[in-house]
């Protein structure tokens, strides 16, 4: 008997910031998240030693990401990003799914509930 999966609850989730698709950039890969930390590093004139040391993490982790190196864990990743004044938002590739329609009473609001 096939087993029936249930529809998912629409995360609550707090509204992004505004502008941000016009400030931010796509990331796809550890390699362009890499990038992106070492030119916001690099545009304050700081060395990875200092950063790592102002953010809490080893210079290693930090080496690790601006690499694009595996092995660095997501929590460890996400207070970088923080430390840096970076927000993480997650936007569906495809254009038929939102993440927010039932929180703005979308087309699968009531079933959502």
């Amino acid at each position: 008997m096939p087993r029936t999966v249930s529809k998912p609850q629409t995360p609550d989730l707090p509204p992004p910031p505004p502008g941000t698709h016009a400030r931010g950039a796509a990331v796809y890969s550890a390699d362009e998240l890499g990038q992106v930390v070492r030119y916001l590093r690099q545009l304050r004139g700081k060395r990875q030693r200092d950063t790592a040391g102002q953010l809490g993490v080893s210079t290693a982790v930090l080496h690790r990401l601006e690499s694009g190196t595996e092995g660095v864990r997501l929590q460890n990743a996400l207070e970088i990003l923080a430390g840096l004044g970076l927000d993480v938002v997650l936007v569906p590739r495809d254009p038929r799914i939102s993440l927010r329609d039932a929180q703005r009473g979308g087309p699968d609001a009531e079933s959502a509930e």
